[in-house]
Order: structure tokens, then C-alpha cells, then sequence
């Protein structure tokens, strides 16, 4: 995409225009450092409305492939018809496609964008009536939606070839197109649920509606480009600047140049290209159409289950994206061939599909169906890991002793904070929690009882996806005090001496109590209101379950569950930017949580959640038999079997253990061996052998302090080489 040079800086030349390259960074680097300071940064935003725009691409797309079964059976159409009605998206999207990158380029990425979401959710809340009115109009409609979706992918390629710098493209992209997936996902679980309750024409209605919602945050917060935003700090954007090397995209005209299409199509790669693009379209948009209709005609199953099973495959593409992102910067970081990378990972994405649809011609097995769908999907996920990676870059991850480090000096400075932000920052994790796990409830709690017991696995797999993830990447990206973390930081900081016992018992206790606070006070919001009316015997249930087991039990979940909360923090830590920390935090997340292991600050939401609600349980068995043991427990899960451990593996404990073992067990022999066979043929003394441990400083703006509030570390050592990668 080319630059829209008039509206992105001023004429060349001028005097503005120098004064702003020449100007040093706010807060800290000069002109040559290229280091950002820690917080949030304007494109991140960017990237959560590209993603939850494409959210709500696919939810609206899907509705139609859930809700043509009820709407052809009462309107009495064959599988012929029912083929034209699906079809007649795709006239007005592929007339689009194309245009829609030179619209974005001429007119600014902002505005197609946004009006490409708000005319597509227009034909999204006029379907039910163009469908009452006659088939043809029915299909203009549709036709008419897939204009506005055509322009979605071309638009967000300019807006973020703009914005995001080359180093992080692929990751963002990633994140970006699993909006897609993930918005089939949802729209597939919860439009059964809707038709079943207020009939097919409400998920347009609903869907449409919300399209308009976003199209007004978009207005508010978007712009086409960094130089075209108000709200971005001068850092942000000559950091941007000047990883997009813009000096050598000055020379770019002004106006957009006509393309030599003779030339393109004549080339091999572009046709191969091509050729991909279509094979691979083909493929998924068969799958996107038609998944619900072979379960319900093919497998015999229900509405609900076809709705829910169709679902899982996307699930598995949303989380493969991502990681087939993350490997294809690895492996270019790593030496290899850009060529071969993106061959490789077009090979897996097509021939991995290829065997596994091939395989379901026989099947009548719903389980064996969905394992395959779901491998068919996560595979295809890989031919999306071809984007642009300029070499000799960073590494994407900070190293692990960098993590150790960083942990102990987050606590240090949350010691050094004064008292009214610890309470703040404390009651906002509680909140943060809840909301998360209320996700968990309202989305996973509200499956059918029969599919609980007759697909357990199935049911832990959602229950878990959806909702708890949220939750602490609130606390860890947006920033907040939680208790179940701060078990790890606080053995950490106290294992490295930059923290007293006093200082650590003083910050457990106020993270704890001000989380119950955030807790309870999301409770009564939940309460007033009637957020859980007519949805409470899930809720109720699984409060029940929590206080039935035995101190014991519940103590070793809890252990088992901050284990698993801890390394989530940790992965989040290590990765330097939102894509990373999400994935890092989602996965340990999702696991505790499928597993039914014990959180006490989600259950000093849940469980008062389900005594408002007329559970029965009081505040005594509440606090004997879940609150205690799981807190316990929590402590020993995050502060010996991630602080102490990563303390013995990384830190001073470890190296003062490993001086002792050479000077009272390794034989002197060995030692004296060591040293004599040194390069330099030199002796040396014992102590020189010894395993010195100097904490160093963490990176400027690479870890994200879970408070979000820290200052500005010093700059970030260079991982250009790829003997310095962790």
C-alpha cells in the first residue's frame, strides 16, 4: 500500500517538518535511541479495534450459516436455494476487494473502514425483513453486506502498514485476523441459544446493532495514520518513524502512481499467489457456510450442537494463528530463509487441511468429525505466517533471567508506592477477576446440563476459553495489585534481599483484602444489576461443588491453580508485546480453569455471587471450606513452585547453593582439572570459579509491570545477534 504522503506530514522541506524529526524523544532517549517509555501505546489500541472489528465480520457473517436452517425450513427452500442465499455474500464482497485497498489509500484507511463496518451491520439489521419480503430482495441484501466486508482486509492492511512497525507485523497481524476466528467462535456457540430463545431474525438484529456501536468507538479513537492521531505521545510516533525507516519512504510520491497490472499478472510468483489465495478461500469459506448444515443433516445433531460443535475448529485457528506468527519470527530471527519460512509454513497450511477433510468422507462419529474439523482448521491457520519480518531484528522475548529480575524489582517498587495506590490498584484485580470469571459463567455456565454430562471435555474446553484469560491480562496489560501473583514477586524480591519479610507480609495483606474488596464491590454491581437473573443455577451449582471438598482437596487445587496463574504472569512478562502477553497469559489461564482448579480471588466473587442469589451457603462454610484452603494453597502454588524454584534456577539462592556444592563436594580434583584445562593454560583459585550472580536491569518498556504505573527502566540491551536470544 502506498503512503498518503499530503496528509501524513507536512511538505517536504519544511521547517515544522525538520524540527520534528530533529526533536528528542519525550521521556527520556535521544534522537538515536529508538527506545519507547514504558505504558500503552496508541497502536495497541489500534490493534483491538482492527481486532474486534473483525470480530464482528465473522459474527455477522456466521449468523446466516446458523440461521438458514430454521429460515429455509419455514420458508420451505432446498439445498439449491439454500446455496444461492449462502452465496449471494460473496457477489458484492469480491466486487469490493480490490477497490477497497485503493479507496484506503486515496480516502484514508479510517474512513473506509469504518464505513465498510457500518454499512455491512445496516444489511446485517435489514436481512429478517428483506427475507419476509421476497427471496431476490433477500439476496440483494446479502450482496449488499458482502460490499461492505470486501473492503475489511484491504483497509486494515494500509491502516496497519502505517502503524505497526516492521518487527512486529506478523504478531499483529496474527492477533488481528484471529479476531476473525474468534468471532466465528462466538457467533457459532451463542446464535443457537438466541434462536432458540427469541428467534432466528434476533442474532441479525443483535449482531447489527453492535456493529453500529463499534463503528462509533472507531469514529472517536481511529486514525488512518500515527501523524493523523491526537492522542499519541511524540515518543510512540518517532519510534514508529524511525522503525519504518521513513527516510526512504520519502521519496514516494505524493499521489498514488498507476499499477503496471500487465507486468503483475505476467510474473509466476503472483500467480501462484493467486492461485494460494484462491485454493485457500475456497477451502474455509465452504467450511465457514456449511460446517453447521453437515452437522445437523449429516451427524443428526440439533441446532444447539451444531452451533457449538462448529465452534471448536474455530478456536483452534484463533490459537494456531498466533503461534504460527510467533514460529515464523522465530525461525527468521533464527537464520533461516524468509523464502523457506513462508513456503513451509504454505505447505503445512495447505496439506495439512488437504489430509484431514479428506478423511471425513466415511465418518458418522460426531467426536471423530469435530477432531478432524478441528485439525483441518488449526492447520489452515499456518498459511497466514507469511508476513513481511525484517531480519536482524529483536528478539521477541525477553530471557528468563531478565523475567527473574524484572519480578523482583516489581516488587521492590510496589514497596515503595504509597499506601492509596496499593488499594486502588488492589481493588481493581478483584474487579478485573470477577468480570472474567462472570464471562466464564454467562458463556460456559449457560451450556445445556445434557451437554455437560454427555460431552465433560467439550464443556471444560469452553468453560474455560471464555472469560478467566480476560481477567488477569486486565491485571497484567491495563494494570492492577493481584494477590495471586504477588505471591510470586514477593518470594522473589525477599529471595534477591530487595525485600523484608515485613514489607512482603504488608503486601500480600493489601493486595488480598483490597482484591475481596474489588471482589465483593463487582458483586453488588452484578447484583443491582440483575446481570444473573434467570441464569443463577449454573452459578449456585458451581458454588456448591467449590465448598463440598475437603480441606485437603481444595488446598492442593489451589496450589495446582496459582501454579499455573504465575507462569501465566511470568509469559506475559516475557513477551514484549500485546500479541505475545496474550498468548503467554491465555493458555496456563484456560487450563487451570478447564481443570477446576481453586482461584480465591475468583471465588471471593463467585461464591458471594451465589449467596446473593439464594445459594444457601453461609459466610462460615464459605470461608472454611474454600476461602482458606484455596488461599493457602494459592500461596504455595505461586510462592514455592514458581518463586522458590525460578530463585533456586535463576537467582542468588541458586548460585549460592551451586559455590557450595563446588567448594564442599565436587572433588578438588575436578575443580584444579577445570581450571588447569582452561584456554589460557593459567591457574586460578577456587573462588574465581565460582558462579557470582549480579541482578541486571530489566529492559526499558519491554516487561509490562502489572501495576502499569512503574517508571521509565534503563534502555533495553541489544538481542540483534542471534547468540543473545534466550
Amino acid at each position: 500500500m502506498e503512503l498518503d504522503k499530503t496528509k501524513e506530514r507536512p511538505a517536504s522541506g519544511s521547517s515544522s517538518d525538520t524540527e520534528a524529526e530533529e526533536e528528542p524523544l519525550a521521556g527520556g532517549g535521544g534522537a538515536g535511541s529508538g527506545v519507547e517509555p514504558p505504558g500503552w501505546r496508541r497502536r495497541w489500541t489500534m490493534l483491538l479495534l482492527c481486532f474486534s472489528g473483525f470480530v464482528l465480520c465473522n459474527l455477522d457473517r456466521v449468523n446466516m450459516a446458523i440461521a438458514i436452517l430454521p429460515l429455509s425450513k419455514d420458508a420451505g427452500w432446498d439445498s439449491a436455494t439454500i446455496g444461492l442465499v449462502q452465496s449471494s455474500f460473496f457477489w458484492g464482497y469480491l466486487a469490493t476487494q480490490m477497490v477497497g485497498g485503493v479507496w484506503a489509500d486515496k480516502h484514508g484507511a479510517k474512513r473506509v473502514l469504518g464505513l465498510g463496518v457500518a454499512w455491512w451491520s445496516v444489511s446485517t439489521v435489514l436481512t429478517p425483513l428483506a427475507a419476509r419480503t421476497s427471496l431476490p430482495m433477500l439476496l440483494a441484501v446479502r450482496a449488499c453486506m458482502g460490499l461492505g466486508e470486501g473492503v475489511a482486509f484491504p483497509a486494515t492492511n494500509s491502516l496497519l502498514s502505517k502503524w505497526v512497525p516492521p518487527k512486529e507485523r506478523a504478531r499483529s497481524l496474527a492477533l488481528v485476523h484471529s479476531g476473525l476466528y474468534a468471532g466465528s467462535m462466538v457467533g457459532l456457540a451463542i446464535a443457537p441459544h438466541m434462536i432458540a430463545h427469541m428467534g432466528w431474525p434476533s442474532v441479525f438484529y443483535i449482531f447489527g446493532s453492535l456493529g453500529m456501536g463499534w463503528y462509533t468507538w472507531w469514529e472517536q479513537q481511529a486514525a488512518s495514520a500515527p501523524r493523523e492521531d491526537a492522542h499519541i505521545s511524540r515518543a510512540e510516533l518517532k519510534f514508529i518513524r524511525r522503525s519504518m525507516a521513513l527516510g526512504s519512504q520519502q521519496s514516494i510520491a505524493g499521489k498514488a502512481t498507476s499499477l503496471p497490472w500487465k507486468v503483475l499478472l505476467s510474473k509466476p510468483p503472483v500467480l501462484a499467489l493467486i492461485l494460494c489465495h484462491f485454493c485457500h478461500s475456497w477451502g474455509i469459506f465452504i467450511l465457514a457456510t456449511w460446517m453447521p448444515t453437515y452437522y445437523h443433516e449429516v451427524l443428526g445433531l440439533n441446532l444447539k450442537e451444531s452451533g457449538l460443535l462448529s465452534c471448536l475448529p474455530y478456536l483452534t485457528q484463533a490459537v494456531t494463528s498466533n503461534l504460527a506468527g510467533w514460529l515464523a519470527d522465530w525461525l527468521i530471527d533464527r537464520g533461516a530463509s524468509v523464502t523457506l519460512v513462508r513456503k513451509g509454513m504454505q505447505t503445512v497450511g495447505f496439506l495439512g487441511p488437504a489430509f484431514f477433510l479428506t478423511q471425513l468422507g466415511g465418518v458418522r462419529e460426531p467426536r471423530r468429525a469435530v477432531s478432524y474439523l478441528m485439525a483441518a482448521q488449526g492447520l489452515n491457520a499456518f498459511r497466514r505466517a507469511f508476513n513481511v519480518h525484517m531480519s536482524g531484528q529483536e528478539c521477541p522475548f525477553e530471557s528468563h533471567d531478565e523475567v527473574y529480575n524484572f519480578n523482583a524489582d516489581n516488587a521492590k517498587h510496589k514497596d515503595e508506592y504509597p499506601f492509596p495506590k496499593l488499594v486502588v490498584l488492589g481493588i481493581l484485580a478483584g474487579a478485573y477477576i470477577g468480570l472474567g470469571f462472570s464471562l466464564c459463567c454467562l458463556v460456559g455456565g449457560l451450556l445445556s446440563a445434557e451437554l455437560r454430562l454427555e460431552q465433560p471435555g467439550v464443556f471444560n474446553l469452553l468453560f474455560g476459553i471464555f472469560g478467566f484469560p480476560m481477567g488477569l491480562t486486565l491485571c497484567v496489560v491495563a494494570g492492577a495489585d493481584l494477590f495471586t501473583s504477588n505471591c510470586m514477586y514477593v518470594v522473589t524480591a525477599v529471595s534477591e534481599g530487595k525485600y523484608g519479610m515485613l514489607g512482603a507480609l504488608r503486601a500480600l495483606f493489601t493486595s488480598y483484602f483490597c482484591n475481596l474488596a474489588g471482589a465483593l464491590m463487582l458483586m453488588g454491581l452484578m447484583t443491582a444489576g440483575e446481570v444473573f437473573s434467570g441464569r443463577s443455577d449454573f452459578v449456585i451449582e458451581l458454588a456448591h461443588k467449590k465448598t463440598s471438598h475437603s480441606f485437603a482437596v481444595t488446598f492442593v487445587k489451589g496450589i495446582l491453580c496459582n501454579w499455573l496463574v504465575c507462569l501465566a504472569v511470568w509469559q506475559g512478562n516475557m513477551a514484549r508485546d500485546f500479541t505475545g502477553k496474550f498468548v503467554g497469559i491465555f493458555l496456563p489461564n484456560s487450563a487451570f480453569v478447564a481443570m477446576g482448579f481453586e482461584h480465591c480471588v475468583a471465588n471471593m466473587f463467585l461464591i458471594p455471587m451465589s449467596m446473593s442469589l439464594g445459594s444457601g451457603i453461609s459466610v462460615g462454610t464459605f470461608i472454611g471450606k474454600n476461602l482458606v484452603p484455596a488461599t493457602l494453597g494459592n500461596l504455595v502454588g505461586g510462592g514455592f513452585f514458581v518463586g522458590c524454584m525460578y530463585a533456586l534456577a535463576l537467582g542468588s539462592p541458586g548460585h549460592a547453593i551451586q559455590d557450595a556444592w563446588e567448594d564442599h563436594v565436587v572433588p578438588r580434583r575436578w575443580r584444579a582439572g577445570a581450571v588447569s584445562g582452561s584456554a589460557n593454560g593459567s591457574s586460578a583459585s577456587s573462588h574465581e570459579t565460582k558462579h557470582s550472580y549480579e541482578a541486571k536491569p530489566y529492559p526499558s518498556g519491554a516487561l509490562a509491570d502489572e501495576t502499569g504505573l512503574g517508571g521509565a527502566p534503563p534502555p533495553r540491551p541489544n538481542y540483534a545477534t542471534p547468540a543473545a536470544y534466550p
